[in-house]
């Protein structure tokens, strides 16, 4: 394989690997009525198209109030 074959290759995988930032607005949590505020979560997850569990969880955490997140 010549140079830039290897190079072009290379290219191709690094380009699979890229990931896209998304953003995602978490409504402060609704102690009242959390079934709601998890709603509105979801909502938002699908609006951006996060389907995996451990990226939902870490949004949460990052997001929630240091009261609520040992309730998890």
């Amino acid at each position: 394989m010549d140079e830039n074959n290897e190079m072009a290759v290379a290219n191709s995988n690094e380009q699979k690997f890229e990931a896209n930032k998304v953003s995602v607005k978490i409504p402060p949590f609704w102690e009242e009525v959390p079934e709601i505020w998890f709603f509105q979560v979801e909502a938002q997850f699908s609006i951006a198209n996060i389907n995996q569990e451990e990226t939902k969880f870490n949004y949460l955490v990052a997001q929630l109030d240091p009261k609520f997140i040992e309730n998890i």
